[in-house]
Formats: C-alpha cells, structure tokens, sequence
C-alpha cells in the first residue's frame, strides 16, 4: 500500500508534521532509529508545558497522541536508501522492508559528533550540553565553556553572557 507520505525521522520534527498530515486524513509512515538528539538530558527546556519533563516521555507521549489516528503506521529503524520521484518514491529500512510513498519528507535532525575529548561523550547531556537555551539556565551563572570549533565559536561564547561566567582558551597555544 503505497502511503501518502513517508516521514524519515521520528522525533519532534517528524512527529509535528505526521500530526498535521494525519489531521489532514493522510496516510503517513514514520520511520523512526529512536536517536533523538536530546535522548542523553533528562529535562527538556522551552516547551510551553513541557519545561522540565523527561524529554523521553515528552516523545512517548506525543508518539501516544499520534497513535490515535487510524493512518498512522510507526516503524522502527532506519531508511538506507530512497529512490524515485513525485508521486513515487521508494524506502528501504534497514530491516530490508520497502514502503512506498507518494512524498518523502526528510526529519533527520541533527547528530552531534563529539570531539575526541576524555570524559566527553559520558557527560554528554548530563554536565555538557550542546543549547545554551535549552539547559542554560539551569547553570545558575556558574562557570561555562565552549568547545571550539571553528571561528563561530567566539561568538558562540559571546551568546553565554547571561548564563554564565566564560573562559576562552587560546587555541593556538594548544596545538601547538
């Protein structure tokens, strides 16, 4: 059965726009590897009702919301390949399962790829955190730093000014 619509992403993004797919009485597949960009926090910040709340159950919940309408069909995995055109595309999940779709639409969102630093990777979400916006705040203007990498990480730390004392090492001392 070919689906109106084959969503590629099942986090916040891709379950806002299955809602209002499924409202408009599509047919909407989601497909959904469960790697939500914030699935290391434990609070979520910044969502009117939401402020403070697992951001798991946040996506459970919504996921529930959505399992309401009838033309919903949730998979999980992920899709390795695409192809096609308007009106007929093709994806494969990695479990081999193909599904057809008149439209793809693509909410991959974003995978943070830490640098080698030790102890990095295990603080990721918990003490280190990539959105000053959503955890900020809660570093009650407490010592923050940045991880450069690039030249937009100067003005990154500039943005902190509210949130917290910075530090701006010189990089170039340290590689050389």
């Amino acid at each position: 059965m070919p689906y109106d619509v084959i969503a590629i992403g099942g986090s916040y993004a891709g379950m806002a726009a299955a809602l209002q797919l499924l409202r408009a009485r599509r047919s909407v597949l989601v497909i959904d590897s469960g790697q939500r960009r914030n699935r290391f926090a434990s609070h979520a910040h910044g969502f009117l009702v939401q402020d403070g709340v697992d951001p798991a159950e946040i996506a459970r919940a919504a996921r529930r919301q959505l399992g309401t309408y009838p033309t919903l069909t949730w998979v999980v995995g992920r899709a390795v390949a695409a192809s096609g055109g308007p009106d007929n595309f093709v994806v494969t999940t990695d479990d081999g399962q193909v599904h057809q779709g008149q439209r793809i639409l693509l909410a991959t969102g974003v995978s943070d790829q830490l640098p080698a630093i030790p102890g990095l990777a295990e603080r990721w979400g918990r003490s280190v955190f990539h959105c000053p916006y959503c955890h900020g705040y809660e570093l009650n203007e407490g010592r923050v730093g940045v991880i450069a990498t690039g030249p937009i990480s100067v003005h990154q730390a500039e943005l902190l000014t509210e949130v917290g004392r910075r530090h701006l090492p010189d990089q170039r001392r340290s590689r050389a």
